[in-house]
């Protein structure tokens, strides 16, 4: 039975040292639309997507393609600073890490100029 206790008194204590990494991450409420661009030096139709791991920014995986038929693709991202440096969100712990390729589309001004941005991935 006291071990019972202990154990149960240990995970209560231990759930608000988890949630500490939260007030690590700060958003911006503002979207911005992202476009990958080609890199000067060589030949790259892909960018690496980038994931929150024990307080850590990883890999996630496989790089992903920045082109499809349509054309160039597009994500909507808030900008977010993890641990003093700042990131692209780009979905649920999925980050691009800002560079000189991640350029900010201004869509207002391309819809003044009747084009349209669609293709968005996420």
């Amino acid at each position: 039975m006291k071990k019972l206790i202990a154990s149960v008194l240990l995970g209560i204590c231990l759930i608000p040292a988890g949630t500490t990494n939260l007030a690590l991450a700060s958003t911006t409420s503002n979207t911005k639309t992202l476009i990958i661009a080609e890199p000067v030096k060589y030949d790259s139709y892909r960018y690496q997507i980038y994931k929150k791991s024990h307080g850590k920014m990883v890999a996630a995986g496989n790089p992903i393609k920045t082109y499809n038929k349509k054309g160039m693709k597009n994500w909507k991202a808030q900008s977010v600073k993890i641990n003093g440096k700042s990131w692209w969100k780009i979905g649920k712990n999925q980050y691009f890490k800002p560079s000189q390729r991640v350029k900010t589309v201004n869509v207002e001004s391309m819809e003044q100029n009747g084009q349209k941005v669609k293709n968005y991935v996420n």
